[in-house]
């Protein structure tokens, strides 16, 4: 049987281009802007301070130096964030980030910006399911230790939510909280291969929509409740505390996404068997995630092209996209 990570093949340029199409669609309606940390703590527009083995790039070629990267962040509601992240580094960098998802998202079923299918069974909801699984030929592999394990030691630039199904279908009153798990096992197989990890933070998605029923709504409503239940209990979990219940939102005007790559974290110094060291190094990354969800806050009341019909005045005028507002410009 066919490997998904030593036997993976690069989308050719045509299904990149139909794949992209939602994901362009969310690009225009919310225009997100990218910052970088670089090593020295920098931060720039862009991503290209974010670090990547020399063979991520098509036609590149790994070299004695290259080291895996593992991208982690604060996954966003709906999951819409994904397609974006990975769309700007393809267009950026030419780099394909192996995503480590869901087992139901990687075979095509429903999550609400992430499969448009309803099922949740193999190849329902196409074209997101099946052989024409979006996520599936763009390199998503299901989540699991083995698996990262494995992207890790074939030096695979790869993407990583903690938080998972809990962050995408969080509550009401958890926007932008980071709600990862006690324990980092993640940190442990980056340091085994001496991987890179880099933290992010990202925000705006919440605020695209108002939620009028979370999931503890919905399962507490009569009838209906019990019914929901029953489905979501069918379905696998990648994690104890997650419930596969999407919560109940009415769409706003879309607010603008920020994206802000934190400061790259090197493991080459961390034994991976010393499990108190590498528990160590996981809170300060999930502290960093935090500490960037806060500056993005913070900052994008700058941005003058933070609301929406703001940004559509100026790209009818000038015909093109907004600038990426320079936040960071006055560091010390």
């Amino acid at each position: 049987s066919k490997d998904p990570i030593k036997d993976f093949v690069m989308p050719s340029m045509e299904t990149r281009e139909n794949a992209t199409a939602y994901v362009r669609t969310i690009r225009q309606l919310a225009a997100p802007a990218f910052f970088s940390t670089s090593k020295d703590g920098k931060i720039d527009p862009g991503i290209g301070n974010v670090p990547l083995p020399s063979d991520s790039a098509v036609g590149g070629t790994m070299t004695r130096d290259d080291v895996g990267v593992l991208l982690v962040g604060n996954h966003q509601l709906y999951g819409f964030d994904l397609g974006v992240i990975i769309n700007q580094f393809l267009e950026d960098r030419e780099s394909l980030l192996r995503g480590l998802a869901h087992p139901l998202v990687v075979r095509g079923a429903a999550m609400a910006g992430v499969g448009m299918g309803t099922g949740a069974g193999e190849g329902e909801g196409d074209p997101f399911g099946g052989p024409s699984n979006i996520f599936k030929q763009f390199g998503a592999v299901p989540v699991s230790g083995r698996n990262l394990d494995t992207l890790m030691r074939e030096r695979k630039p790869s993407l990583l939510f903690p938080g998972g199904v809990r962050e995408v279908y969080h509550k009401r009153g958890e926007d932008y909280k980071v709600i990862w798990p006690e324990k980092g096992e993640f940190v442990r197989a980056a340091a085994k291969h001496n991987a890179t990890i880099v933290p992010f933070s990202a925000i705006g998605l919440a605020d695209s929509f108002r939620m009028v029923a979370d999931s503890n709504d919905i399962l507490n409503a009569p009838i209906v409740g019990s019914y929901v239940q029953q489905r979501a209990n069918l379905l696998p979990k990648a994690r104890d505390n997650e419930t596969f219940v999407a919560p109940l939102s009415i769409p706003q005007l879309p607010a603008r996404l920020y994206f802000l790559f934190g400061k790259p974290v090197e493991t080459s110094n961390l034994d991976y068997r010393d499990k108190e060291a590498c528990q160590r190094v996981y809170e300060g990354i999930r502290r960093d995630v935090e500490v960037g969800i806060d500056m993005l806050l913070a900052e994008r009341d700058k941005d003058p092209f933070r609301e929406y019909p703001a940004r559509v005045f100026y790209e009818t005028v000038n015909n093109k996209p907004v600038p990426v507002p320079d936040f960071f410009a006055e560091q010390p």
